[in-house]
């Protein structure tokens, strides 16, 4: 029995080993015939020439079948790109065509028969699948939190499905929850021999990590038969880990593409922990040898390094000191709380002058951006037109005319931001218009019962760059600033409203916001709120009639988003306060001369809105807080504890 046994091993390896020879000498003679058509085919030549030399390799190696003819015209649609005049390189051909094939779907398969059914959970309901698949099942996404419709309110819809009865129903937003809980259930009921669930761990765009939802704990209670929380959902024995590195095979030979064999040559090196299996990567992709130096210099050093953003050639510092010191130039308040709030973001807009491409997508209804431009616009021309007809602080006998004054200033602004293409669809921007004046009536309301004693005075005042409209009071000249180093430096800027006591001794400079106010009353927070200090400090110089330390300058919400709040920066203490901004503006200065622009992230601030959030690594807060201690950075960590 032993003997039969390894004969049978024996005629098994041998007729094998002569299947592999077999095909390999079938394999030899197609690479015998196809490098040389290969050869034939131009590097250069029209388009419809490429198609042409394309259309006879796929005719001579694809079966005739419908994928073939499907190919076949795709290759021949590109032939009209003859009419731009040009020839083409192979390669470039190579591009088009990979992304026409991408675009082209082709049939694989019947429904329930072959190929992989990918569909909604709506449409796939009352179905069943050998496996069913899904992904994604992280919180606030499935299920999803549920939003009103702004157009039609679930009381409306109630009202409407009382008048309708039996003619119609109009679904409640409210039960949307019992909806995706319903779809889920049946989802998981489709499954006859596998279910797999999977949510993924990080999000992709920011790095952090992502919470399951709460249908898998629902599902971990069922197969557990016992109470469950996310701690313990990935103790389960069912539960498994899924590196993305497993998208690749582990042998190289499985590979179907170029990518894949480099990611699965990847996988071998820390497998086996040999760089060799990777060492053909310094002469395949230019760009390795730079990026593997990045990672190591970012990722393996505890102090700042130009992979940080910390500039320390000789030919950066001379650059940064000649063009970019603040010493000499004329800045604003903003400008220099960019840095305070994230040293590279400021290196990104300010010495590289990077910009957010403009999104073509289609307006639906106003920004935020152009929302505050009309407020600010409105309360101009209304500040400007009251306080000719009714001098003094706007008064509460008098809020019937304001209210004229307020529609006629609003319309003309409305009419102007219309011609602008700001408004989006017609419907929406009729419902931010009357929240905006909404928003003004209860402002300016709120101004005239206040019976302050300062009366508006001045509306757009700008300083530092020139004039604008009819302003009342000359800005003049940049204000200087004079540090400790001896760097000087010029401010400018724009005060929305500045109102005087009726002695004239003391003012008050106001900035109105539409959003929530962010700030600390008398605080500079940082370096990120500095705009209050210095336009306190700029109004007292332009009207020196006005003490300093009975002034002041306060950030104003006028939106009842915002609590119509209002966060005051006073001038008393002013030899104190002045301490701290000089030795913010210093750290500044010294910063953006000394090229110090690694990114910085507040623990509590989000970067959600950031222009330049794509281009900040994953984890730049855990590698600012492992090089915190780099003596360069404590000037500036010495700055940010400032209140």
């Amino acid at each position: 029995m032993a003997s039969w046994t390894a004969q049978q091993e024996q005629q098994e390896e041998e007729e094998g080993s002569e299947a592999l020879i077999r095909e390999a000498e079938h394999f030899h003679v197609f690479l015998k015939d196809f490098f040389p058509a290969l050869d034939r085919f131009p590097r250069n030549s029209s388009w419809k020439g490429m198609v042409k030399a394309s259309l006879i390799l796929l005719e001579s190696y694809f079966e005739a079948n419908g994928d073939r003819q499907a190919i076949g015209d795709v290759l021949r649609s590109l032939g009209t790109l003859d009419s731009l005049g040009r020839e083409v390189q192979v390669r470039q051909f190579k591009e088009i065509v990979t992304e026409a094939l991408e675009e082209k779907t082709l049939p694989h398969g019947s429904f329930q028969r072959g190929g992989v059914c990918v569909s909604d959970l709506m449409p796939a309901r009352g179905l069943s699948f050998r496996a069913v698949f899904i992904p994604g099942l992280v919180e606030r996404s499935f299920p999803a939190s549920p939003r009103q419709d702004p157009l039609l309110l679930d009381p409306e819809r109630q009202a409407m499905n009382q008048d309708l009865k039996e003619k119609g129903h109009l679904p409640l937003k409210r039960y949307r929850f019992a909806e995706e809980k319903l779809l889920f259930t049946l989802a998981l009921g489709a499954a006859r021999e596998r279910l797999i669930l999977s949510y993924p761990r990080l999000d992709p765009s920011t790095g952090r990590e992502r919470i399951p939802s709460f249908f898998l704990l629902r599902v971990g209670e069922a197969l557990c038969g016992e109470a469950m929380d996310y701690s313990r959902l990935e103790k389960i024995p069912q539960y498994a880990r899924v590196p993305l590195s497993r998208l690749a095979p582990e042998d190289s030979a499985e590979t179907i593409d170029e990518g894949e064999f480099d990611l699965s040559q990847v996988g071998k090196a820390f497998r086996t922990r040999d760089r060799s299996e990777v060492s053909y990567f310094r002469r395949a992709f230019p760009f390795f040898n730079r990026s593997a130096e990045l990672a190591l210099r970012r990722w393996g050093f505890h102090t700042f390094t130009e992979y940080d953003g910390c500039l320390t050639s000789a030919r950066a510092r001379k650059v940064l000191r000649e063009r970019f010191a603040l010493s000499g130039q004329v800045l604003s308040a903003t400008k220099l709380e960019t840095y305070a709030a994230c040293p590279f973001h400021y290196f990104l807009a300010e010495i590289l002058g990077l910009k957010p491409l403009p999104s073509p997508e289609e307006i639906r209804r106003i920004q935020p951006l152009e929302r505050g431009t009309i407020v600010h616009e409105i309360l101009f021309r209304f500040y400007e037109a009251a306080s000719k007809k009714y001098p003094g602080p706007l008064r509460r006998e008098n809020l019937e005319p304001y209210w004229k004054m307020l529609e006629e200033t609003a319309r003309r602004s409305f009419t102007a931001a219309e011609t602008q293409g700001w408004t989006g669809y017609p419907l929406l921007w009729e419902i931010d218009r009357q929240s905006i004046l909404d928003d003004l009536r209860a402002f300016l309301e709120k101004e005239a019962q206040a019976e302050g004693w300062m009366t508006p005075s001045l509306f757009e005042v700008r300083f530092g760059h020139g004039s604008r409209r009819s302003q009342k009071g000359g800005a003049g000249e940049p204000i200087s600033l004079a540090l400790k180093d001896g760097a000087a430096f010029f401010l400018r800027g724009r005060m929305d409203r500045v109102d005087f006591s009726p002695a004239r001794d003391s003012l008050r400079v106001i900035d109105y916001k539409t959003g929530i106010l962010q700030g600390e009353e008398d605080g500079f927070c940082g370096g990120t709120t500095l705009q209050l200090p210095l336009y306190l400090m700029a109004a007292c110089r332009i009207w020196k009639e006005a003490d300093l330390e009975k002034s002041w300058a306060e950030y104003c919400s006028v939106s009842r988003k915002g609590k119509f709040a209002r966060i005051p920066f006073r001038g008393d203490r002013w030899a104190e306060k002045e301490g701290n901004l000089k030795k913010i503006l210093e750290t500044i200065s010294r910063g953006i001369r000394e090229g110090t622009f690694f990114p910085f992230r507040e623990k509590d601030r989000d970067c959600d809105y950031c222009d330049f959030k794509n281009l900040c690594e994953h984890g730049v807060d855990v590698l600012f807080q492992k090089k915190k201690k780099d003596p360069r950075a404590a000037a500036f960590l010495e700055m940010r504890e400032i209140p």
